[in-house]
């Protein structure tokens, strides 16, 4: 899931921030997610909403990785955690 992988990979002082405007979301998400009356921010932990698999790279490395990596997009990216916050944050 984002909220607990991608703090896995980053040091403390930071957080990913997921930009979820960056991909078009699989119809089949908004159909379980209106059938079981699921929050988003759960559909997003759960499911990860059609995203497979996130790397997380140096700016100075995204473009090499795009090219290598066919279908692949800017997911978001790293930010400075507030004090006390944990997780990802969605924008």
């Amino acid at each position: 899931s984002f909220a607990k992988n991608v703090p896995r990979a980053l040091p403390d002082r930071l957080m990913g921030r997921i930009l979820r405007s960056s991909w078009e979301i699989p119809a089949i998400f908004n159909f379980v997610q209106a059938r079981g009356g699921i929050e988003t921010d759960e559909m997003f932990s759960v499911f990860n909403m059609g995203v497979g698999m996130i790397l997380i790279v140096a700016p100075s490395h995204v473009e090499n990785v795009l090219s290598a990596c066919q279908g692949s997009w800017v997911i978001g990216d790293v930010v400075d955690a507030p004090r006390g916050s944990e997780g990802v944050i969605y924008a």
